[in-house]
């Protein structure tokens, strides 16, 4: 009964997610609720399980609510117009090229398998360019996501350690093989920049008067912009994100302290201050409501222990006969999955529950890994369990069902093109 509750309650709240006809804070935090009631918590247990979720979300709320002020200080003192001024000085209005662009930074920025950084890194930069070529900013989000999952395999990223550990592994060993299929992946997100541009051309992206925008850059008159102070926002930007990448502060402490110096650097009056905390607090606290929310329905999945239902669920209903190829199934619908049971459900769960079925088969634990880790990495951006997706659509603007409608396909595409290399190289033996 939990299973089949579990299963229901996804895709309620996937299903009023896409509606976009109520907030995702108030969707993630009642339909888990009610849920929890009708299948015989008490209201008492209930409580407990929403408090032991918000925990575990606490820090990325405040990180990423210092996080959205700080960028919006820096970008309100003008620090992104000399990036956007340069950017369409060489791309004109080649929309190719920014898209093209937007990968290969994603890539980069993944190296160190944190998405929250990623995000961080690429979309406050890239987003003033996106709005000046008219590209709907739903594309960024899919592009530096796409490019983050692909390179999320790397060993020292969540997924793969969760893997590694679960099945007690060298997270090397599991890892090395993966090599020739992040290059597929690599390619493939290049291809998908392509699409994407094309694309956006056709639905009215570039099709802008370049000479205008940038002879509109150069003569602004912004009373906020500080351009004496151009060189220390970029410099206390890059410390800052020198300081996330290197895991020696938490992530939270990181914006608070940047914040808290950028704002009265760059504008010592407390009036205006407190004029730019307002303009950029809508945004920051309706993220972290959904936030908050995401916390509430994790630790009702957890505490309820319908999550393990559910995985048990899943193994269940696949027929008898395709038993020795279940690692391959749940990869090929690893991006589906991982949606509603989050990383640590998934590797930990699920996993395990699929090497011992396929182990009577003769298949290794290795492949299993291997196969089961793709779909879910890759596809991770659009999960409404993984809060750092939270943070990029909120650092670009966008509703979560708008993201998900918009870069869903494309990521479970780019997972399942991975999953046939790996099958196809021998990878992943069937």
């Amino acid at each position: 009964m939990l299973g089949t509750a579990a299963l229901i309650m996804i895709i309620v709240i996937i299903f009023l997610l896409l509606k976009n006809k109520i907030i995702p804070g108030a969707v993630l935090i009642i339909v888990p609720i009610v849920t929890a009631l009708i299948t015989g918590f008490s209201i008492v247990n209930i409580g407990k399980f929403v408090m032991s979720g918000l925990g575990t979300v606490s820090s990325v709320i405040a990180m990423f609510v210092f996080a959205i002020m700080y960028f919006g200080v820096v970008s309100d003192a003008g620090m992104f117009d000399v990036f956007v001024k340069n950017i369409v000085k060489r791309t004109r209005n080649n929309v190719l090229s920014v898209t093209i662009a937007t990968a290969i930074i994603g890539m980069i920025a993944h190296i160190e398998g944190v998405g929250a950084a990623t995000f961080l890194i690429t979309i406050p930069a890239m987003l003033p360019i996106y709005k000046r070529l008219r590209i709907r900013p739903q594309a960024l989000v899919l592009l530096v996501g796409a490019a983050a999952g692909v390179m999320n395999i790397v060993p020292w990223g969540g997924p793969t350690l969760r893997a590694a550990t679960a099945l007690q592994m060298d997270v090397v060993a599991l890892w090395k093989p993966l090599i020739p299929l992040q290059i597929v992946g690599f390619i493939t997100v290049l291809a998908l920049a392509c699409v994407i541009s094309k694309l956006e051309v056709r639905n009215g992206a570039g099709q802008v008067d370049i000479e205008a925008i940038t002879e509109a850059i150069e003569t602004k008159v912004d009373p906020l912009h500080r351009p004496n102070l151009l060189a220390f926002n970029l410099i206390l930007t890059i410390l800052a994100l020198a300081l996330l990448v290197s895991s020696l502060v938490a992530p939270a402490v990181v914006f608070m302290l940047a914040m808290c110096i950028a704002l009265p650097v760059n504008y010592p009056d407390i009036k205006t201050q407190s004029e730019i905390v307002k303009k950029h607090a809508p945004s920051a606290m309706l993220m972290a409501v959904t936030l908050m929310g995401a916390g509430a329905f994790l630790g009702i999945l957890s505490g309820t222990k319908m999550v393990d239902a559910l995985a048990t669920s899943l193994i269940n209903i696949i027929p008898a006969f395709l038993a020795p190829y279940l690692h391959i199934i749940i990869g090929a619908f690893g991006a589906v999955i991982g949606m509603g049971l989050g990383p640590d459900p998934y590797y930990f769960g699920l996993l395990p529950i699929v090497k011992g079925i396929v182990s009577a088969y003769g298949v290794e634990p290795a492949t299993v890994a291997r196969a089961m880790l793709i779909g879910e990495n890759v596809a991770f951006p659009v999960s409404p369990v993984v809060p750092s997706v939270y943070l990029g659509i909120g650092l670009a603007g966008i509703q979560l069902g708008e993201h998900i409608r918009y870069s869903f396909l494309w990521l479970w595409a780019v997972s399942i093109i991975m999953l046939v290399a790996g099958i196809a190289l021998g990878i992943i033996p069937l």
